[in-house]
């Protein structure tokens, strides 16, 4: 089945029974780099880890209940010693397998392997063109170096993978730059460069990579400039019924991904959130059958939303990019506004009249 049909093939399961579709697993915590945005950053416990043999038997247990994508991530999941044993561990499952790197430690082993036996995706974040912003950003000096030097022997060997980059105040000026390297990689496939926005306080409490990000009126300046898809899209839906779109459940998560999706952190708790520890199920004792199906919706479906809340009757709820899990992470309620993310959805709603 070719790559641009696959979104298609998911989107037409996911809609028509909940099934396990795909999930992301993140292996560790831990990474080489210290980046200003990365939100796991201070809950690294190596010693809480999953061993190899656990993560084994839950692969087992997704593979049984019929999942066909996986997500390797952490942290940075090459960091693991025994990471190629659970990646081909999973491909001889007959999972289709993206995996999600900083890069640095493409060594001649792990390159030959990959291109031996190749992910479905293989992709590397890559914020900067400059080296003094790229290292501001992972907080490492010599990191530069170390991933233009990796992306060099992963083209030398052929090794297929794609580029992604964290937009932020620090680096938005080298979106392009990065989007045109890209292009000058792997010539007119476009679709191998992503990039992202969303940046989000750490699991931890801290606060600081919020900082960071993008204001809303820089946010819609960089999509006016750079991406005209998407206000394309958001044109569409700004003179549609879905502009008015208001809450249609009192449930408080009212996100349907996880009838579909799920996480499981290195410690081997199941959540249908990457964002939130909220109802998180411990797989190794409860079982991923159990946790999927039964538990984990169920507790969703006890949480209430708060009919006199700010947001509940919104008419821009659509244009917001806030929820329960990300307003918990902000404020420490999950019931409540985020001023940025209002701001946010104004501007893009101004910017369109």
């Amino acid at each position: 089945m070719q790559k641009q049909n696959i979104t298609g093939f998911f989107s037409k399961i996911q809609n028509a029974r909940r099934k396990v579709i795909s999930g992301q697993i993140e292996l560790t915590y831990r990474c080489n780099l210290s980046c200003i945005y990365c939100f796991c950053k201070g809950s690294e416990e190596k010693n809480k880890e999953l061993k190899t043999n656990e993560w084994k038997k839950i692969i087992d247990q997704i593979h049984d209940e019929g999942c066909l994508q996986l997500c390797f991530t952490g942290g940075e999941p090459f960091l693991r010693p025994d990471f190629l044993e659970l990646y081909a561990y999973a491909k001889r499952k007959g999972f289709l397998i993206t995996i999600f790197t900083n890069g640095h430690f493409f060594t001649d082993k792990i390159i030959n392997y990959l291109k031996k036996s190749p992910p479905y995706v293989l992709r590397i974040s890559l914020d900067s063109l400059e080296r003094d912003i790229y290292e501001k950003i992972t907080g490492v000096s010599g990191s530069f170096d170390a991933v233009m030097n990796s992306i060099k022997r992963a083209i030398d060997a052929r090794l297929t993978f794609d580029i992604k980059m964290k937009c932020l105040k620090i680096n938005k000026t080298q979106l392009m730059d990065v989007y045109n390297f890209t292009k000058q990689l792997f010539g007119s496939e476009s679709h191998r460069f992503s990039y992202g926005f969303s940046v989000f306080p750490r699991f931890n409490g801290d606060k600081s990579p919020c900082k960071h990000r993008l204001s809303p009126k820089e946010l819609i300046s960089l999509w006016k400039k750079y991406d005209k898809e998407i206000l394309e899209h958001e044109k569409i839906r700004i003179n549609s019924d879905e502009y008015c779109l208001k809450q249609t459940t009192d449930n408080l998560y009212f996100c349907t991904s996880w009838k579909s999706y799920f996480f499981i952190n290195p410690y081997g708790y199941l959540r249908f959130c990457l964002l939130t520890d909220d109802f998180s199920v411990d797989v190794r004792h409860i079982g991923f059958k159990d946790s999927f199906h039964g538990i984990v919706p169920g507790l969703i479906n006890q949480k209430k939303a708060d009919r006199k809340s700010k947001c509940y009757g919104c008419r821009i709820k659509s244009f917001c990019f806030s929820c329960p899990a990300r307003a918990y992470l902000e404020k420490g309620d999950k019931k409540a506004s985020v001023e940025y993310y209002c701001k946010t959805a104004r501007e893009m709603v101004r910017s369109m009249a």
